[in-house]
């Protein structure tokens, strides 16, 4: 397998894995709250109404300008797989930018049972899944010149 299309497969598979750290603590929390039968705090539901959604569109924007900034900082002379270093290292990033509020939103549902939780971590889910990296959208992000472009081709042909 060659280098190219290793670095393009460890950025799927990190994608998974951050997407099932997400997924595995938001139903195990899910299902905590609907079966323990406890209370909500009406005083933290009124703080998290506001906070959770103000958070999740903050870091959101915050993941996109980031990612974009360091992409466009990237030194476009370097050598592909370098490029690709930078990109795994921006995707990487973004994706932790987009976890935290996730983490967040199912903190408050545990502790306020208030649905605009489980909302806000049902788009940050949908938000996190079109971040897929596909080759098209490394190829569409990274300032690569044609023979980049050709060989990132071949090695997903």
């Amino acid at each position: 397998m060659g280098k190219i299309r290793q670095s393009l497969l460890v950025l799927k598979i990190l994608f998974f894995a951050i997407l099932i750290g997400m997924i595995i603590p938001a139903a195990f929390g899910i299902y905590l709250f609907y079966t323990s039968g406890l209370s909500s705090n009406d005083t933290l539901k009124d703080i998290f109404q506001f906070a959770i959604p103000l958070l999740a569109i903050s870091c959101v924007l915050a993941s996109k300008l980031i990612f974009k900034k360091r992409l466009f900082e990237m030194d476009k002379d370097q050598p592909l797989l370098a490029k690709l270093d930078v990109y795994k290292s921006a995707f990487i990033f973004r994706c932790a930018i987009l976890e935290a509020p996730a983490f967040l939103s199912i903190v408050a549902l545990f502790l306020t049972g208030d649905v605009i939780n489980l909302i806000v971590l049902g788009v940050i889910l949908v938000i996190y899944g079109m971040q897929y990296p596909s080759s098209d959208k490394v190829l569409d992000a990274l300032p690569l010149n044609d023979e980049e472009v050709r060989l990132i081709r071949e090695e997903q042909s």
